[in-house]
């Protein structure tokens, strides 16, 4: 069950403004706190100012790869989960993806799939921050 009633920070980053608007919009209505980015220098500015919990980029933009961004953001917060997505899958790709513990995924994108996969990563903390919560509670 998903308790935690704030939505955590997810940022988007896709060179293709369509592509951008139409996962923008849909996490948006999902409650998600969304700041969207169309390169990548712009993407790693936001990271520079502000933890996020979820990134969500293509794999190939203009100055820099997903790969980059979401190591980036990793060394600054290690929790901070990465979704890539990419039109032109290999499995070479996927195997950074695999190194990075992001998921994969190939265009064109299930909207619903992608909000799934980010609703489950809160899930998952939301578990988390309940076990540790528990673990502290002294019932002797």
């Amino acid at each position: 069950m998903f308790i935690n009633s704030a939505k955590g920070k997810v940022l988007i980053v896709d060179d293709e403004p369509l592509v951008l608007e139409i996962i923008k919009t849909a996490l948006k209505k999902s409650g998600f706190d969304i700041t969207a980015s169309s390169t990548a220098m712009e993407a790693i500015s936001h990271i520079k100012k502000t933890s996020f919990d979820v990134i969500i980029s293509d794999v190939r933009l203009d100055e820099m790869t997903g790969y980059e961004i979401l190591n980036f953001a990793k060394n600054k917060n290690p929790l901070t989960n990465g979704i890539l997505i990419t039109g032109a899958p290999n499995d070479e790709d996927r195997t950074r993806a695999e190194e990075l513990s992001a998921q994969y995924f190939i265009k064109p994108i299930s909207l619903e799939k992608i909000s799934k996969a980010v609703e489950g990563y809160f899930q998952v903390n939301c578990s988390i921050d309940l076990n540790i919560s528990y673990s502290n509670v002294n019932l002797t």
